[in-house]
């Protein structure tokens, strides 16, 4: 552990989403055994096959691309799996009545990246009453009943502003032309998601301990390059003369 590190829970559902993908590819592959192609090769029993729909918050970041494909790659008829994906187009309106659309296919399970972690409860208590299980994915959601979703894959985003910062802190402490203090802008993904509130809490109290940073700008990027260019704009037009550029992704940065 870096130093300067706080001790974190484990993620107490992480590997029982594992747990379930693998039974229900299993439990299609039992019902596929006696369905075969006269060349000796088992065919896809669309009866058989597990239904899964997928929500993507929105496709403009790098990330977002890399794990639409990934799941596409994933879930294929051959691995026993029909995908249907939308993606929400950065609305979470769309994302909720995308999600309730899915709940009227009656699909077989549902997963989806929330675009903000509130706002959850009543569509997923829906889901739960039809007796579809769902996996939150890469962001978290805030719910009061958390058997509301089957289970979360994702990062610690709070842990990842804490490393970051920590990184930060060491390189700035070995220049040889260290000041007494920065001047540090933030570039915040969307307010409201997993990803932005933990970043921004991990980097603020460990920069705030410190004592010799100073945030002169704070502001959401929305996770994309056109947020990341219209925040390094106004930092420019304010003169704000900064020491240090915190983005809490790639694509607003690689904007700069």
């Amino acid at each position: 552990m870096v130093r300067r590190m706080k001790k974190f829970s484990k993620l107490k559902k992480f590997f029982t989403c594992f747990l379930f993908l693998v039974c229900a590819i299993a439990v299609t592959a039992c019902g596929n055994e006696n369905e075969q192609k006269s060349d000796g090769k088992e065919e896809p029993d669309s009866k058989a096959l597990i239904t899964v729909g997928y929500v993507q918050s929105g496709t403009g970041a790098a990330w977002s691309h890399a794990n639409v494909e990934s799941i596409q790659q994933s879930c294929t008829e051959e691995n026993g799996i029909k995908l249907l994906y939308e993606n929400a187009e950065d609305s979470f309106e769309n994302q909720l009545n995308i999600v309730r659309s899915f709940i009227e296919q009656k699909v077989d399970l549902i997963s989806f990246t929330p675009i903000v972690s509130e706002g959850w409860d009543e569509v997923l208590q829906e889901a739960k009453d039809a007796g579809i299980p769902v996996i939150v994915m890469d962001r978290m959601v805030d719910v009061k009943d958390d058997t509301l979703y089957h289970c979360w894959i994702g990062s610690n985003f709070l842990l990842e502003g804490y490393k970051a910062a920590d990184w930060l802190i060491d390189y700035m402490d070995s220049l040889k032309t260290r000041k007494k203090s920065y001047k540090v802008a933030l570039f915040q993904g969307t307010i409201g998601a997993s990803a932005e509130t933990g970043r921004t809490q991990g980097v603020e109290e460990m920069l705030a301990a410190e004592g010799n940073y100073k945030f002169v700008y704070k502001d959401t990027g929305g996770f994309n390059k056109d947020g990341g260019i219209r925040n390094m704009e106004n930092v420019l037009k304010q003169k704000l003369d900064i020491d240090i550029l915190i983005s809490e992704n790639d694509d607003m940065h690689w904007a700069q």
